[in-house]
Parts: C-alpha cells; structure tokens; sequence
C-alpha cells in the first residue's frame, strides 16, 4: 500500500498529484491510501508519527521563513520515521529547495508551480516505481537500525557491506547506509551468492565488475575497489567459478 499525506497544498495542485498517484499505483498493482490532505501541522505530524508502513509526503511551499520551519520539521520527521519514506517538495520558487538540502531531507521529486500535467506524471511515475522496489516481502529485505531511523534495504540492491569499528557501511548503487549491526552477524541474513572476501567485507558476487588476482582487488559495479584476503583468494576462486591457480580476470 503507498501511504500519502499531502501538507498545505492548493487545491488544483494536490488534486492533480493526488489523482497522478493514485493512477500510477494502479498501473504498479498497489493500493493507494491518502492519509490526509491538511493545512495543520499538528495534524500532519501526528499522521506520520502513528504510521508505521513506508509514506509518501508531498509538500506545498510557498511559505513565509516562520511557516517554511514547520515543512522542514515535518519532512525530517517523515524520513526520521523510516529513512526510505519518499519526499515530493511542490515549490512556488526554487529557492525554497535550498533550505530542504541544507537540512539533508533528501527530496525524491520536487516540481514548480504551476505544475505542468506531464513532468508531474514522469516524476509521480518514478518515485511510486523506486517506492514498489521497497515494498518487498521481508524474506527479501533487511530491516536495519540506522543512528535515528529504522531503514529497510532489499537485497538485491546490495553491492558491498563494509565492517567500519562496531557499524556497517552498506553500499547500493546510489547511497551508502550506516547501521548498527556487525559483520558477523548480517552474513547469515544475506542469500550465497554473498562473498567475503576479506574479514571486513561482504560483496555481491551479481554486480561484479572486475577481479584481479595479482593486485588481491576485486571492482563492484560502483566503481569501488574491495581488497581480497590471501586467505579467502581460493575460496573466491571457487565462488567465481574461478578453478586455476593464477587466474587474472
């Protein structure tokens, strides 16, 4: 189900987002539910505090500085609440992004007014399709506890986890997510085609790019070098279908 709260959003703008989602999530197969369409800010929090599942907000700003407050508390809640809830920013001008950047809420979409009927169905379109991938059955995702959020990572999207100290570093191909949680202790949740390759690394063997055996380097798909441990060579080996001594790929 893709949950929408829509926040001080004029009426022609929030219905036309409100209908594009709505159609979209037909065409994907998912139920569509509008949380609320509000102009209170105490409304709007306590819509997203009490909702457990992934959210969609779409802000309306046009706002003087006092009111553009509220906006920021209330995006930084919503993604506070499950760092993968989606943030789709209606802006009067563009200098209101500015303020969301710098407060690192990671809009997913933003759109000027007046909107224009087609980018607002590409954009609609491209965060419920990136918002269905997260709807995934739990057998196929972790769920992951970040410094302030609950985050929910499918698998299939993990290229490498890293050990860093007493937390992970787990790279997709277009972030890197720190959790709470140990090497060890991840491994037994990820499918085989998972290879350590080295004892502070985990990587999938599907977005391999490259392998060296001379220089002990293996390269994702990012681009990102993961070293190989002498002691785990032979094994990746094996994994790679790798079965000559020497192999240089």
């Amino acid at each position: 189900m893709v949950s929408t709260l829509l926040y001080d959003m004029a009426e022609p703008e929030g219905q036309l987002v409100s209908n594009c989602i709505a159609e979209t999530c037909r065409s994907f197969g998912l139920d569509y539910h509008l949380l609320a369409e509000t102009s209170d800010i105490q409304e709007a929090m306590r819509y997203i505090k009490k909702e457990t599942g992934l959210t969609i907000t779409v802000l309306g700003v046009d706002a003087e500085e006092r009111e553009l407050a509220g906006k920021l508390k209330l995006a930084l809640l919503a993604q506070k609440q499950n760092r993968d809830n989606c943030l789709l920013l209606i802006l009067a001008q563009y200098r209101y992004l500015e303020p969301f950047v710098n407060h690192n809420t990671r809009p997913n979409g933003v759109l000027l007014v007046p909107l224009d009927a087609g980018r607002t169905e590409k954009t609609v379109a491209r965060i419920v399709r990136d918002f269905s991938d997260l709807l995934v059955d739990t057998s196929a995702a972790l769920m992951l506890k970040t410094e302030d959020s609950i985050c929910r990572l499918p698998v299939g999207k993990i290229l490498v986890v890293e050990a860093n100290e007493k937390k992970l570093n787990i790279y997709t191909a277009t972030q890197c997510v720190t959790v709470s949680e140990s090497l060890k202790g991840i491994a037994p949740l990820l499918p085989e085609h998972f290879i350590q390759s080295h004892r502070s690394y985990l990587i999938n063997r599907n977005y391999i790019n490259n392998v060296s055996f001379s220089q002990m380097v293996i390269t994702m798909r990012n681009n990102m070098q993961v070293p190989i441990a002498r002691g785990a060579k032979n094994e990746v080996k094996q994994m790679l279908g790798l079965t000559r001594s020497g192999d240089d790929d």
